[in-house]
């Protein structure tokens, strides 16, 4: 009967520890996507959680009374920790899908959209294939390990317990979609490049043959000469993607180290 006093007596700060682990399964790419059964990622949350809880001291544990009014806050402060730094990671995947996007509104296939498994939104061709080139650089980086590690070394940073509301990183976030939208526009401007000047060439033809069908005509034209462009500037976009990624898993590792750390007592 000890052993279970002793276990419920953890029991509350496991929880808390489960909830930050949980919040990176709730925005992670790949992780929070819904091609992943619930059972399964729950199991995997409880798994990395009781791998985490024994390595974390009890001075890293802060001495707030385990009341259920209590917790309720104290998880809604741990669930952001872990959004936070999965949010951050999701950020890439959001960009190439919006090149993507812009790529296909100036190709034409638009009409064509189908559902991203990994971002669970309508995306387009362009964008699945750079979703796939993305995810296959983000996990080459070791991008889908150092998740982990950032939350499971977020605790040395702010305390089981410790974490609150106004953690949220606004201002970073924000930073971080404002070179997002930029690295989406330096993607899909070869294509957009081109496109333009397609648009301009063919609109030359039907001024000297007025009655060449602009539909029949210019509109696969349009399509084959975007689609050629994208797969020779794939090339291009390996060095591009790589470098818009290290800079988010950099902000990955160290945000959680510029939070206030809160001063922990033994629990």
């Amino acid at each position: 009967m000890t052993g279970l006093g002793h276990i419920f007596q953890h029991a509350p700060w496991f929880i808390l520890v489960a909830t930050r682990v949980g919040g990176l399964f709730a925005t992670a790419p790949m992780f929070s996507s819904s091609g992943i059964p619930r059972r399964v990622r729950l199991f995997i949350i409880l798994a990395f959680a009781l791998i985490t809880y024994p390595l974390i001291p009890l001075t890293h544990i802060s001495s707030v009374p385990a009341d259920l009014w209590i917790l309720a806050p104290l998880a809604a402060g741990e669930l952001l920790i872990g959004a936070a730094l999965g949010l951050f990671a999701l950020i890439p995947f959001a960009c190439v899908q919006l090149a993507g996007r812009m790529m296909s509104q100036q190709m034409g296939l638009a009409m064509a959209d189908v559902i991203n498994p990994g971002l669970d939104i309508n995306g387009s061709n362009m964008g699945q294939l750079l979703y796939y080139l993305t995810f296959a650089i983000y996990a080459s980086l070791g991008g889908m390990e150092l998740i982990f590690i950032s939350v499971a070394q977020s605790f040395d940073s702010v305390p089981v317990g410790a974490a609150m509301l106004t953690f949220a990183p606004i201002e970073l976030l924000a930073a971080m979609l404002d070179a997002g939208t930029v690295f989406a526009i330096r993607v899909a401007l070869p294509v957009i490049t081109i496109i333009f000047i397609e648009t301009v060439a063919v609109g030359f033809i039907m001024k000297t043959v007025p009655s060449l069908n602009i539909m029949s005509f210019g509109f696969p034209i349009r399509i084959i000469v975007g689609i050629v462009v994208f797969f020779a500037a794939l090339s291009a976009y390996r060095p591009i993607i790589q470098e818009f990624m290290l800079e988010i898993l950099f902000a990955i590792e160290d945000w959680p180290r510029t939070l206030i750390q809160s001063t922990p007592t033994g629990a």
